[in-house]
């Protein structure tokens, strides 16, 4: 299935994998539902990617452009061809085995970067929340 452009919309792409009734929040929710109800075998399909836990997408990965505490820091996801694409629009909800579900975390726990999917920008990448020209930090 081919990846959605990654041109700046309100509105979902017409090639969203997942409902459009599901939201970050909902994603974010579903984590710890997840870790909670899973058996510790589908718990070590979790893996770290800089100290974060991260749920393995074997056709996603992400690469890191700018420093990590500047402005122009951005966390960006690329699909098997390395095609950039958005984590709001390109990565499914649903893995297809029950119970267990894809999901983006913008503040991994035990962080203070307030991290956030850039919406709107091309692609969505995530990147530090930025207000009065100061980068943010979560209490």
């Amino acid at each position: 299935q081919a990846a959605a452009s990654c041109e700046p919309s309100p509105a979902p792409h017409a090639a969203c994998l997942a409902p459009p009734s599901y939201s970050m929040a909902t994603l974010r929710s579903a984590t710890g539902a997840l870790r909670a109800a899973a058996p510790r075998s589908r718990l070590a399909r979790i893996g770290l990617l800089h100290g974060r836990f991260f749920s393995q997408l074997p056709a996603i990965t992400t690469a890191v452009d700018g420093e990590v505490g500047t402005p122009s820091f951005r966390r960006r996801f690329k699909d098997g061809s390395g095609k950039e694409v958005s984590p709001w629009h390109d990565i499914p909800l649903h893995t297809g085995e029950a119970g267990v579900f894809n999901a983006v975390i913008e503040i991994p726990k035990m962080t203070k970067p307030k991290m956030e999917v850039a919406i709107k920008e091309p692609c969505n990448p995530i990147a530090q929340d930025v207000k009065k020209g100061k980068l943010r930090d979560y209490h």
